[in-house]
């Protein structure tokens, strides 16, 4: 059996631990070039052409699939468009990007008639994605609530240990929970992006980023987290989103809970979200929601739905938006 070629863009966290869960398990994938911004930046890469070069990344490697593992923005919208219409899916762990440019993403994809699939952009490891377009396709979703980015996590939960800020954001940047410049994380935009995503997903409604309230972490200290404590309680980053009088109503904020809560249990870089029906069932999902490889190991399960022809097409979220699409290649 030949294997799967993949262009990975990218060459940060994410991308080396795609590289690295391919090649120490075996996978049957070929990653036969890696379009980066730097390629004299070392990255301890052997035997895979790095170049910085888009015309060269297309010319001299063919491949099947390409996997979005970067950081890029529009500058880089070349390569997603001449992937599609290529008739190569695509599947991105670039959670700012697809939330920015949303419509030119789907509309191209729909266009070319490729699977484009981003649950690594949601909450990494865990599946959620999925599970909105399957097991919840059919259903009326009231609310979404969550603890979506594992570097905030990770800091407050040191916090409740007692360390100050500062020392918990260097311990995270440390563990690669967060970046060098941890802005996006901090200020909650991070999990404003993916909140937006999960609405798409589990309310079948596009928001705009600007109607999501949104309050960061930046300025919690250690006396907010002894004063939770005495009312039992701690202090995690929730995004939510749910229906009230028919709208949806979303934010994203630092808020007191009790620690014997399933949130207030959520420690460490995990990721945990809850999900409630208008049957009044609520289902909880924890996993690991920061890092390279459980970020990597979505992308890969993306790579593989995409190939077996798995999209969005039919979902809850597709069915309700009947808008044609826009020759955005003009």
């Amino acid at each position: 059996m030949s294997k799967i070629k993949v262009g990975l863009l990218g060459g940060g966290t994410v991308a080396l631990s795609f590289l690295d869960l391919v090649q120490v398990h075996s996978l049957n994938i070929e990653v036969v070039a890696l379009l980066v911004k730097n390629e004299s930046k070392p990255r301890g890469v052997t035997r895979i052409p790095v170049t910085s070069s888009e015309n060269e990344f297309f010319s001299l490697y063919d491949f099947d699939i390409l996997v979005d593992a970067s950081n890029a923005g529009n500058e880089r919208w070349s390569v997603i468009e001449k992937t599609m219409l290529s008739k190569k899916p695509v599947v991105s762990a670039n959670k700012k990007w697809i939330v920015d440019q949303f419509d030119a993403f789907h509309s191209l994809a729909r266009l070319c008639e490729v699977p484009f699939l981003y649950e690594a952009a949601t909450a990494a490891a865990i599946p959620v994605v999925k599970a909105l377009n399957s097991y919840y396709k059919d259903l009326d979703i009231q609310g979404i609530k969550g603890i979506l980015n594992g570097s905030c996590n990770y800091i407050l939960s040191q916090m409740e240990r007692g360390c100050t800020f500062q020392d918990a954001l260097k311990e995270a940047q440390l563990k690669g929970f967060a970046e060098e410049d941890p802005s996006l994380d901090l200020s909650g935009e991070d999990a404003r992006s993916k909140l937006l995503l999960l609405v798409y997903h589990g309310f079948g409604k596009k928001m705009n980023r600007n109607h999501i309230s949104l309050q960061g972490i930046q300025n919690l200290r250690e006396q907010d987290f002894k004063n939770a404590a005495q009312r039992g309680e701690t202090i995690r980053l929730i995004a939510e989103a749910r229906i009230l009088k028919g709208e949806i109503k979303a934010e994203v904020r630092p808020r007191c809970i009790p620690k014997t809560s399933s949130l207030g249990q959520v420690k460490g870089a995990l990721n945990a979200i809850e999900i409630t029906t208008a049957f009044g069932c609520t289902e909880s999902f924890t996993g690991q929601g920061a890092g390279g490889t459980p970020t990597a190991q979505a992308l890969i399960s993306d790579l593989f739905s995409a190939l077996e022809g798995f999209d969005y097409q039919d979902t809850k979220a597709f069915l309700s938006d009947r808008s044609k699409c826009e020759n955005i290649m003009e």
